[in-house]
Order: structure tokens, then C-alpha cells, then sequence
């Protein structure tokens, strides 16, 4: 009974690690586009068929960590078996809180230096609600973060401009604008992460506010295509309270082209 008994916990043991150490290899070949600057644009194509490479590559790994920790537990005299089974459920027991704070809901905020196109600098107050996808948390910024509802507020501006609106809306504003003479602002998003149905069509989204009015949805203006972007995308892990325009510039470097400046409304991908 008892050689039973340590049977069936040694085959659950070595069960449970196959099981964990394939899904995170499965996420890890999933995510992997996130952690190379300048493949998030693959990532668009990747997120609808990188679960079948991943699928396979932890399969495997699930079938093969099986094997391996099943042989090595029946093999092993008891001593050293009762070393590897208090290691192996450390190393459990570790995995999962780790998987859990690296991966979750989080509500980002901070503010930034925006420079228009005229070089006036405004501050805006940010908020990026979302999920942070990978280990990211602890460095400034990141490349694992799938937004929900992003918001922008202008809290310092020129004498003689008429504050916007706060904007709010699921996507990444990537270009902020203002036109004077027309009291009009602008605001160009885009995307992290394709949402499904509910993605957009084009690779941008315009909204524009007119003396103060609601944003409205407008078709990407021709005199924005080729601009450069002039908000923080590099969001994600543990943000920076105050972010200035060198360091927009800075961490926005790596950035794919779609982020860094406005190349021509194409279709998504999604």
C-alpha cells in the first residue's frame, strides 16, 4: 500500500511539472514577438498563428519533462529522491506566485511632455488600464501590455488655447495636434493587441475636437501621414511618474514604424 501510495504522488508530481512547464513554454513561443524591438507589427500576425507552433513546442515539452521526471523519481534511491521532490515542489510552488505577478490587470498613470508641431510643449495627464502580458513588471516600460481604456487630459497649454476634452477611448493615442486658427485638436490611435470584432478596420483612428466639443471619429487627415508621433507608446511594467521629451524620444526609439510615425492608414492586420 505504501509503495502504492508514493507511486501515484510520484506520477502526479512528475504529471504536474510536464503540465506547467508546457504551458509556459506554449506562452512563451506565443508572446515571444513582445520581447524583440520592433516586432510588433508581426505580433498582429503572429497572435493568430502562433498558438499552433506554441501548441506543438509544449506538447512536446509537456511529454518529454513527463517522461524524464517520471524516470528519474522511480530511478533515484530514497534520499536523493526525497532532495529532487522537495525541489521540484519548491520550484512549483515558486512558479505559480511568479506567474501571477507578472502577468495581471494593472492601472497605469503618469504624466508627460508632449511638443507639438509649432515646438510648444504641453503636459498631459495619462492613465493605461490593461493587461500586462510577461515579466515586464520592475523595468520602465515594457513590451507586454494589452490595453483595455487608455485616457489623455491636457493640464498645461499655451495662453490663447482651448483645452480639449479628456479622451478616452480602448486604443493607443500615438499623435496629439492642434490647429489654432480652428480651435481644433486632434488625436491619432492606434493599437497594441488586435481585439477581434471589435478591432478597427485601418491601422489608425482620428478624433478630432472642435472648440471644445465631444471627440468625434474623422478620416485620417492627409496633412498627418508621414508626421511624427509625439506621445509615450512604450507603456507597460512599472512607469515613470513624470516623462519629459527626451525620454518620449528615447524609449519610443525601439518602437515599431506604426509607433513612431504616421506611415499611411492601411488595414490592421486584425
Amino acid at each position: 500500500m505504501e509503495f502504492s501510495l508514493n507511486h501515484v504522488v510520484v506520477k502526479f508530481i512528475a504529471f504536474t511539472v510536464a503540465v506547467i512547464g508546457g504551458i509556459e513554454l506554449f506562452l512563451l513561443v506565443l508572446i515571444w514577438p513582445l520581447f524583440i524591438p520592433g516586432r510588433e507589427e508581426f505580433m498582429v500576425l503572429w497572435s493568430f498563428i502562433g498558438w499552433i507552433p506554441g501548441g506543438l513546442i509544449g506538447l512536446f515539452a509537456a511529454r518529454v519533462f513527463w517522461r524524464l521526471f517520471r524516470r528519474a523519481l522511480f530511478t533515484f534511491d530514497a534520499s536523493t529522491k526525497d532532495r529532487l521532490l522537495g525541489l521540484i515542489c519548491l520550484l512549483i510552488i515558486g512558479v505559480v506566485p511568479v506567474s501571477l505577478v507578472t502577468s495581471g490587470n494593472v492601472d497605469l498613470k503618469w504624466q508627460e511632455e508632449v511638443k507639438m508641431a509649432d515646438g510648444q510643449i504641453l503636459i498631459v495627464n495619462r492613465i493605461a488600464k490593461g493587461e500586462q502580458i510577461g515579466g515586464h513588471f520592475g523595468t520602465t516600460g515594457g513590451g507586454g501590455f494589452k490595453e483595455k481604456e487608455l485616457t489623455l487630459d491636457v493640464v498645461k497649454l499655451p495662453d490663447g488655447w482651448q483645452p480639449p476634452p479628456p479622451w478616452r477611448t480602448e486604443w493607443v493615442p500615438v499623435l496629439l495636434d492642434y490647429q489654432p486658427e480652428e480651435h481644433t485638436w486632434t488625436i491619432v490611435a492606434t493599437f497594441f493587441w488586435c481585439k477581434g470584432p471589435k478591432s478597427p478596420p485601418s491601422l489608425y483612428t482620428e478624433y478630432q475636437s472642435k472648440s471644445g466639443g465631444p471627440w468625434v471619429v474623422v478620416p485620417l487627415e492627409e496633412r498627418l501621414i508621414g508626421r511624427s508621433t509625439n506621445l509615450y507608446t512604450h507603456i507597460g511594467g512599472k512607469m515613470p511618474d513624470f516623462i519629459t521629451v527626451e525620454e518620449r524620444d528615447r524609449q519610443n526609439g525601439n518602437a515599431a514604424n506604426i509607433y513612431r510615425k504616421i506611415i499611411g492608414n492601411g488595414r490592421s492586420g486584425c
